[in-house]
């Protein structure tokens, strides 16, 4: 049957028509929302800069044990790239979306998790005991203050505000008393990545919610594009860090980590790359393609692969605990083992759960 394209048909109209009026800037709202909105992205961008030519790699890359400049000069690439994606696609929805006060905020966290997100090697750097950046938990709450209004601009759910409530309260309480036990700077790394990622679960639940109970077919489309760009980002980052606990063994050769941290490396920037495409597509082309089919598979295999790490963790370290050791390759062994007993079973009951077969 043949289709005759009208406006409303366009990304572009389409997300127009989606957007409440109070979205959409003119006149000196439009000027003042630039003007802030350019700052805080420029913040970030010379942030970016300045923290890369004063040498945070080959810092991250030290507390992990590699000192050569091959791998220094190689994850120094990594970051240009990935910030290069993030602040292009930042570019092109601006671009396309001058007036709309969603799509503009959308892009300036895209630049600031480009700017912020910890690198390959400060992310291993991790569990050595380095510090996470507190621009990197700022950039976080962003995103998922972002994810509870995205795409409309209307709250959801309503009790989101909580989340925003309770984030400015400790921030207050961190800056009138810093270094004491509510302050995260004074928690271990690995505790402070978990708050992280806390936030922003809070975020994909909301968007996760808005999908099932609030979205119309139009902002479910664009919901789509947002739940699979941000699982599959962080799921990698989570994975990458995640690796070097559960299999000790990587350590015992210095080569050995360095390819594991290159190779993994290589892999976790490509796939942090969906986050910022999945934004540009969800405001821009978010008809597209249909990615529900790929939204079950995301869930479920990002599901399986939390439970799998999750269990075989659980083995490793109960039987390290018990046999006071986790040198041992039997450890590893029968970790293994049950964890592959246990996969099928796994896979068929998370396939009943996220109705995918």
């Amino acid at each position: 049957m043949q289709h005759t394209l009208t406006q409303s048909d366009t990304p572009s109209a389409s997300v127009t028509s989606s957007m409440p009026r109070g979205m959409h800037l003119r006149g000196m709202r439009l000027v003042l929302a630039w003007l802030v909105l350019a700052a805080i992205a420029l913040a970030y961008l010379i942030g970016f800069t300045l923290n890369l030519a004063a040498g945070q790699e080959q810092i991250a890359l030290a507390r992990n044990g590699i000192t050569n400049a091959q791998s220094v000069l190689f994850f120094n690439g990594l970051e240009c790239a990935r910030m290069l994606v993030y602040t292009i696609c930042a570019l092109v929805i601006i671009w396309r979306q001058l007036r709309d006060l969603i799509a503009l905020s959308t892009a300036v966290v895209l630049i600031a998790a480009g700017a912020v997100i910890p690198s390959a090697s400060e992310a291993l750097a991790l569990n050595t005991g380095s510090a996470l950046p507190n621009d990197f938990s700022n950039a976080v709450v962003a995103i998922m203050v972002l994810y509870l209004v995205f795409p409309d601009g209307r709250l959801a759910p309503r009790w989101g505000w909580l989340l925003v409530a309770i984030w400015v309260a400790w921030s207050w309480a961190i800056l009138l008393a810093p270094g004491t036990l509510i302050d995260p700077a004074t928690w271990p790394p690995r505790l402070q990545f978990a708050r992280a990622m806390i936030w922003l679960a809070c975020g994909l639940a909301a968007q996760l919610y808005r999908y099932r109970r609030v979205a119309s077919p139009t902002q479910r489309q664009q919901t789509y594009w947002v739940l699979v760009g941000a699982m599959i980002t962080f799921g990698a980052a989570i994975v990458y860090v995640a690796i070097p606990v559960l299999f000790p063994l990587l350590h015992e050769s210095s080569t050995l980590f360095e390819q594991y941290a290159q190779l993994g490396g290589l892999l976790r920037t490509l796939l942090m790359l969906s986050l910022p495409l999945s934004m540009a597509v969800a405001v821009l082309r978010y008809r597209l393609w249909n990615v529900a089919p790929l939204l079950n598979r995301t869930l479920l295999y990002g599901a399986l692969t939390l439970c799998v790490i999750l269990i075989y963790g659980l083995i490793v370290g109960g039987l390290s605990l018990l046999f006071q050791t986790s040198a041992n390759p039997m450890i590893a062994l029968v970790a293994t083992g049950v964890t592959a007993v246990l996969f099928q079973w796994l896979r068929e009951q998370l396939q009943h759960t996220t109705g995918h077969h």
